[in-house]
């Protein structure tokens, strides 16, 4: 395991990255990681709280659209083409539908396709940048925003199972539903490094 990801870490994607200066404090953000994503960001040491990234323009301007706040439910507007909320009976269908409408792919937007840990680290940067705007926005309502990465993986005959790849969605944090949208352990998923933020 150590050392098939650790062979990357010597192409990091800070060449390609810039470094950025730092955002406001997200110390109030309550940050829960599986294992597997512990791994990767100790193998990086990479601060990714204290530590800022520029991201591509189009990458930028994605995360800074206009927030749709509409029957209770907050997208990035014109994201999926979804330019009003549709009215549902209950917190599950409304958490779902922000989940759903509101998920991106950060690794579309990289300049180094053949370095997984680029995908990563555009991820952590627009989820850190989400929560900023979503609380910053909607200081009274509670969010959580979700972040998972794989590599890229090849099989024993280096045929290619599957390329690496990282999602970041958001949703609002609705009491009434979460036993169904809450997984207790993060560690549940084995082969995604997966991250929350909790604003």
């Amino acid at each position: 395991y150590h050392s098939r990801h650790t062979q990357h870490l010597y192409a990091m994607p800070f060449g390609t990255l810039r470094i950025a200066k730092p955002l406001p404090s997200i110390a109030k953000m309550r940050i829960r990681k599986n294992k597997l994503m512990d791994s990767y960001l100790e193998m990086m040491s990479f601060d990714f709280q204290g530590k800022s990234v520029e991201l591509p323009s189009d990458l930028e301007r994605l995360i800074n659209r206009e927030f749709l706040n509409e029957n209770d439910c907050i997208i990035l507007k014109g994201l999926y083409e979804n330019d009003q909320n549709p009215k549902f009976e209950t917190d599950f269908e409304k958490c779902e539908w922000e989940s759903n409408e509101t998920h991106f792919h950060p690794d579309e937007y990289a300049k180094q396709q053949t370095n997984d840990l680029e995908f990563l680290i555009l991820a952590l940067e627009s989820s850190k940048r989400l929560g900023t705007r979503l609380k910053q926005s909607f200081p009274n309502k509670k969010f959580r925003i979700s972040l998972s990465f794989a590599e890229t993986q090849k099989n024993n005959q280096g045929e290619m199972e599957f390329y690496g790849a990282s999602t970041v969605r958001f949703y609002q944090i609705r009491n009434s539903c979460e036993n169904k949208m809450r997984i207790d352990d993060l560690n549940e998923y084995e082969l995604e490094a997966v991250l929350e933020i909790e604003i």
